[in-house]
């Protein structure tokens, strides 16, 4: 099990409570409120009177110490905190949390147990919308996870459900799991992968329910919200953080935003090179959209656009002597929209180089001056063309090889924490050795690609043999 805040509130009654929440607004929720349950209203009243009797904690949007359900749950010794403003909103009915009435925190708490359908039917059509969206015929010079990845799909497999078993041994948070990936959309990108080679092994219905419960728990622990980029939203970023990345912020120009997109632009080809066009997201990241409207006005979000692990010698020797690692982009727009879907692709509504307001250029986590940002870009850029040709020259097993390696490495920090080598087995290797891209037939029609992206990677559909 493990837990994250998402809610806190003024401490009026000390105790610690764990239970499902129920939602009431009134005497018609008796019937469905039980023993144990945590009651969360906007502020109680006298119908609620049986209910709180029932409530293992107490939560109100307002109130104050001398509140009614702050009396009446010291009386009780029951767990209570008000004025939390959101409580009704951000809480869910069936969510299970803890609350800590002595501190005034409210904890979601995850656990192993699989997520019912409904949200398994939310995440397939939020991948195949992101999925059927692509023209594949982009894929035709590089690689496609539908070609390698059932090539090793037992082996890999097998070594995903081991990695889970481990996790679970060392007692890792799924927070923690979160943080030992590159990013957020690799992460999404990594359980679209595993669950799709998952559909060309012979698992069971529960191992395959097992990878999915895993990748969406890391998700859920790790998002502010909308965990699977349903929405269109990547965050991550508390409003701490938020306040902490816009306190030094510089005004921006057409020139200065042309230039943030040159670095953008060559970033992001040096992820396609050192990582494939299957694992970029291992370099970079967008996320957001955060409002900032309370900072710089109505109609201004902030953007956050990273670009790390630019030096990578366990797979490129060569980049070993670039001496930075990570280049952030903090962006603040007014009149535009962003979307990042769940495969790490974003897209944008307005004019992003007339409408850039404010930004902050960070290099190895320190302010950088973009005077001085020719030089890297030269390197970064370098960089990227040299390792793109050096992979395109490849023979076919080597490529093969090179592939399974980069897929292995967005691994790399999880396996360090566990004590063990990030590098695909032999077995995986072994597996992939001499065997001839896998076929699949696309349909030509989008709506067609959604239903068959969604029958493969779906965890209830067993099993699609080689």
């Amino acid at each position: 099990m493990t837990k994250k805040i998402i809610l806190k509130g003024m401490p009026v009654s000390k105790g610690i409570a764990q239970g499902r929440v129920k939602l009431v607004t009134g005497v018609k929720d008796s019937q469905n409120f039980n023993e144990g349950d945590i009651l969360v209203t906007k502020i109680t009243d006298p119908t609620m009177v049986m209910m709180m009797s029932k409530a293992a904690a107490i939560i109100c949007d307002v109130g104050g110490m001398t509140s009614h359900p702050s009396i009446v749950s010291r009386e009780m010794g029951t767990p209570c905190i008000v004025n939390t403003k959101e409580g009704t909103t951000k809480l869910k009915d069936g969510m299970q949390v803890i609350v800590d009435g002595t501190k005034g925190e409210v904890y979601q708490v995850f656990s192993q147990s699989f997520n019912p359908a409904f949200d398994i039917d939310k995440y397939l059509d939020t991948v195949t919308d992101a999925c059927s969206s692509m023209d594949y015929a982009t894929f035709d010079d590089t690689i496609s996870w539908f070609s390698y990845d059932p090539l090793i799909a037992k082996s890999w497999t097998q070594r995903i459900l081991k990695l889970i078993d481990d996790c679970q041994k060392s007692k890792l948070s799924f927070e923690e799991i979160g943080l030992f990936f590159p990013s957020i959309s690799q992460l999404r990108n990594m359980m679209l992968f595993d669950l799709w080679m998952a559909n060309y092994t012979e698992i069971s219905g529960a191992a395959r329910k097992k990878i999915f419960n895993f990748y969406t728990n890391i998700l859920e622990a790790a998002c502010i919200e909308d965990p699977h980029a349903s929405k269109f939203k990547n965050v991550i970023h508390s409003q701490e953080q938020i306040s902490s990345l816009v306190s030094d912020m510089q005004t921006a120009d057409e020139k200065i935003a042309k230039t943030l997109g040159k670095i953008a632009n060559i970033c992001y080809h040096f992820g396609h090179a050192a990582y494939s066009d299957m694992n970029p997201s291992t370099c970079y990241e967008n996320y957001g959209s955060y409002d900032v409207s309370g900072i710089y006005g109505s109609g201004h979000i902030m953007v956050v656009k990273e670009f790390n692990h630019l030096r990578c010698p366990e797979l490129w020797p060569e980049t070993k002597d670039i001496n930075f690692n990570r280049i952030h982009i903090v962006a603040v727009y007014e009149n535009v929209k962003v979307k990042v879907d769940n495969i790490s692709h974003v897209t944008y509504q307005g004019e992003l180089i007339k409408n850039l307001k404010y930004y902050r250029l960070l290099v190895n986590g320190q302010d950088y001056p973009i005077e001085k940002i020719d030089q890297i870009l030269e390197i970064v850029g370098q960089q990227a063309i040299s390792l793109f040709e050096k992979f395109q020259k490849l023979d076919f097993e080597d490529r093969k090889m090179k592939y399974y390696h980069m897929k292995a490495y967005v691994y790399k920090w999880l396996y360090d924490r566990l004590g063990q080598a990030w590098q695909p087995s032999q077995e995986i290797l072994n597996e992939a050795k001499n065997q001839k891209l896998f076929k699949i037939e696309w349909p030509k029609d989008r709506q067609g690609r959604w239903q068959l992206t969604r029958n493969i990677t779906d965890p209830r559909i067993v099993v699609r043999e080689k």
